[in-house]
């Protein structure tokens, strides 16, 4: 029986577990997490806690700062032709980390791009990666173990896209990491007056919604992410200016146009994945 080692069990390493597990993929999913709690509860829902015997795949999912600590920890003992991946949003700060890994373990860098506004295994979701795009990035000089990790993630639904480090950082900085900002920056707007809470429509609510999401872990993101995200806002601004001139002088005519032409752009993306509430996937499996 192939096994999973995943090391941190917050929301998205936890919904990693659970959805292998409800995928009745035949893994052995094992846990670990620095926080005792988070190691019960994972328990509960079915991960056996602590270091996989002979794993197949080592996950790191942990915040930013954690990755090279975690790494170190976790891969000494590591067989030859285990696949090593981290699954933060900044790729460029841990790819140092992974290079330096010794050359008989298969490594990449990966992101899922998926997630929730409330942070911890708590509010793991089990169909949390499906239908997602699971990015590859390789690390340069090393081999890209691609098809084990089409193994591990194919089963959950998720699509896998390879691109390079610089790419990717600066793609998420505008999918990703500028959202966040901008929902950040329309709360704080927002709340100057006081009768705002009394007509919060869905439309305000949706662009707000990652507002919530945990400081600890966003600060970190944005943080190592700071020259794409700087480049990201200042495109942002200028796409603002753009609306302020279009406001200030076009017919109505002319911004239905412009409206439109934008629209259709949106609709061949994907719909706004539905949250689900998390699900319980047995203990004992």
């Amino acid at each position: 029986m192939d096994q999973v080692e995943i090391w941190g069990l917050g929301l998205m390493g936890l919904s990693l577990a659970a959805g292998l597990l409800q995928a009745n993929t035949g893994l052995a999913v094992y846990g670990v997490d620095a926080n005792p709690a988070a190691e019960a509860y994972a328990r509960r829902q079915g991960v056996r806690i602590g270091r996989a015997p002979h794993p197949r795949w080592v996950v790191v999912a942990v915040p930013p700062q954690a990755v090279a600590d975690v790494l170190s920890a976790a891969t000494p003992r590591l067989a030859p032709g285990t696949v090593v991946t981290d699954i933060t949003s900044v790729k460029h700060h841990v790819l140092p980390a992974l290079a330096a890994l010794p050359g008989h373990l298969e490594v990449a860098s990966s992101h899922p791009m998926t997630g929730r506004e409330r942070g911890g295994g708590i509010n793991f979701q089990p169909d949390l990666y499906r239908d997602r795009v699971w990015a590859l990035i390789p690390v340069p000089g090393r081999p890209s173990p691609e098809g084990p990790l089409r193994a591990l993630v194919e089963p959950l639904g998720a699509r896998v896209v390879t691109l390079p480090a610089a790419r990717h950082d600066r793609l998420a900085a505008r999918t990703s990491h500028l959202p966040y900002v901008s929902a950040l920056a329309l709360t704080n707007l927002a709340r100057e007056d006081r009768d705002t809470e009394h007509l919060m429509g869905p439309g305000f609510l949706g662009a707000t919604r990652t507002a919530a999401a945990p400081p600890e872990l966003w600060s970190e993101i944005l943080d190592a992410n700071r020259e794409e995200l700087l480049a990201a806002l200042h495109d942002y601004v200028a796409e603002l200016t753009t609306w302020e001139a279009a406001l200030s002088s076009l017919p109505i005519d002319q911004l239905r146009t412009r409206i439109q032409a934008i629209q259709a752009v949106r609709m061949g993306w994907p719909a706004t994945p539905t949250a689900a509430s998390p699900a319980p996937i047995g203990a004992g499996r």
